[in-house]
């Protein structure tokens, strides 16, 4: 029994110690002993201004409320260190009183003021001659000085004295205190113990009583509770298997029918893929067709434009030439005027007729070079032109992606689709064939051109000649704008991708151009008869 009474007892004690601060005192005080003991109990003399700064700083520490500081500080001091109280210090220090505030505040404060002096006036007086009271006044501040070092002297011989006196009444003290306190332990401290213990076991007694019946009326109404939940909970458990059954079955069906249809779906897929497959090798080889066609053109149109910047330097050189000469002519005819009048009239009237052919052919020179620069400028756009084909092709290969995408066909239209490809190849072949004749005779026509060009000279000729190069252009721009539309038409999507109207459109064109040819055939003898006649003009004015 008496076991089981002394631990709520100490744990009271612990708590009323807590609650007072005494608990880190103490354990303040045990750090030390500990400390002195590790030390080995070094008794060493200590000076009476180590033992005043230590004091200064722990009094500073208590009044700032730095407890664990404090439990720090004074055991590393040691046990010999006896601390001066705040009332000794005073005195050592000369103070009046420094009230709860700590003595080193105090003195801090009293230093400041003495080394600021606010009150503090410089003034300087001149004094002719010495008074009396002023030997008097030097006189009573030299027997201060004297009397206040005396004092000093014979002060820390008091000091010691009463610190002595107080030592052994502390002494005393102490071991009055510990008698007394061990026979509390032994008489009073046992008793208390015992009525304690006996009013805490009553308490407990009544407080177990009232929470039994406490908790035995909540045991009975959380086992009705308890009943009520068990059969909401069996009804509940009931129609929640009855819908998951529902559920499941309803599920069962779902997952038949999504399984259904998955394998259709992938069947129509699989079909599907290899339709796109197939479309996929059709529409590359369209578009390699295609840029081999577009490399083509590009080769021919460079070509041309040389040819006829050279024929065009050619024309330039022999009319320079013809120029010069006829200065000279005209330079030999002066010097003939001179002696002749006759023949000078004959000459100004030639000069006249030169002169206007000069400004004849500086005027067709003109034309010449604006015909130039507007087949530049023609040249220019058909590369913009091919650009813009470029583009197409590249929007023809996204929208060919598109499709294999969106491709989802029937058998019979697969047939027929594959049937007007077939038939559209035929027609790209035979449109390959008819662009490489009509090559061969654009190449018969230059060297023909080229020949008559050797053999006369004449503004007339190359203009007809550089007219016919112009229908020939417009002609080519003609044919890329119909095949672009023929393609762009190919593109967009409807029923069979409407392959058929697109065959349609790509025959009229054939037909178109295969009438323009045949309207060229026919021009083509009235052509050369308009350059004969040209030529003939020409002689007939060289003649002159």
């Amino acid at each position: 029994m008496n076991k089981k009474h002394k631990q709520p007892t100490k744990g009271e004690l612990l708590g009323i110690l807590k609650q007072q601060g005494i608990e880190k005192d103490l354990k303040a005080n045990m750090r030390s002993k500990l400390f002195s003991k590790i030390q080995g109990n070094k008794n060493q003399p200590l000076d009476l201004d180590s033992r005043v700064i230590s004091s200064l700083i722990l009094n500073h520490m208590t009044t700032e409320g730095f407890k664990y500081s404090v439990s720090v500080f004074v055991p590393e001091c040691g046990e010999n260190m006896s601390f001066l109280s705040a009332l000794e210090l005073a005195e050592h220090f000369k103070l009046d009183s420094a009230g709860n505030g700590s003595i080193l505040q105090f003195i801090l404060a009293n230093y400041n003021f003495l080394t600021t002096k606010p009150h503090k006036k410089d003034s300087s007086t001149q004094a002719l001659s010495p008074s009396p009271t002023r030997d008097l006044e030097n006189k009573l501040i030299e027997l201060d000085k004297n009397f206040a070092l005396k004092k000093s002297l014979e002060r820390p011989e008091t000091e010691e004295k009463i610190l002595k006196i107080q030592r052994d009444c502390e002494a005393r003290m102490k071991a009055e205190v510990q008698e007394h306190v061990k026979r509390i332990r032994e008489s009073e401290i046992v008793s208390l113990k015992l009525e304690e213990s006996n009013k805490y076991q009553q308490l407990l007694q009544k407080y177990k009583d009232d929470n039994e019946k406490y908790y035995q009326r909540e045991l009975d109404a959380l086992r009705t509770k308890e009943k009520k939940l068990q059969n909401q909970f069996r009804a509940k458990e009931q129609e929640l298997e009855h819908k998951s059954y529902i559920q499941r079955q309803e599920y069962l069906q779902d997952v038949q029918s999504n399984n259904d249809k998955l394998s259709e779906l992938r069947k129509k897929l699989d079909l599907e893929l290899e339709e796109a497959e197939m479309c996929k090798r059709v529409w590359e080889g369209r578009v390699n067709e295609y840029e081999t066609k577009i490399k083509e053109l590009d080769l021919s149109k460079k070509e041309i434009s040389l040819k006829i910047n050279e024929e065009f330097l050619k024309c330039k050189l022999e009319f320079e030439q013809k120029f010069e000469e006829e200065k000279r002519q005209i330079a030999s005819e002066k010097i003939e005027i001179e002696g002749i009048k006759r023949t000078w009239n004959l000459d100004s009237d030639r000069l006249r007729n030169s002169e206007d052919r000069l400004e004849v052919y500086s005027y067709q020179l003109n034309k010449l070079t604006e015909e130039n620069m507007s087949l530049k400028t023609k040249n220019y756009n058909q590369e913009k032109d091919l650009d813009q084909l470029r583009c197409e092709l590249k929007i023809l290969s996204e929208s060919q992606n598109r499709l294999i995408n969106e491709l989802g066909l029937r058998d019979h239209e697969l047939q027929v689709m594959r049937e007007e490809f077939e038939s559209f190849k035929q027609i790209y072949e035979e449109l390959k064939d008819r662009m490489a004749r009509i090559k061969i005779e654009h190449d018969i026509e230059i060297d023909k051109y080229k020949k008559e060009i050797n053999e006369n000279t004449g503004k007339t000729f190359v203009s007809s000649y550089l007219q016919d190069r112009k229908v020939y252009w417009n002609k080519l721009h003609k044919e890329e704008i119909d095949l672009k539309k023929d393609m762009m038409d190919m593109i967009k999507p409807g029923p069979l991708y409407s392959v058929r109207a697109a065959l349609e459109q790509v025959r009229k064109t054939d037909m178109k151009n295969e009438n323009q040819e045949k309207q060229e055939k026919q021009n083509k003898p009235q052509i050369v008869a308009k350059t004969q006649f040209a030529k003939q003009d020409y002689s007939d004015s060289e003649s002159i």
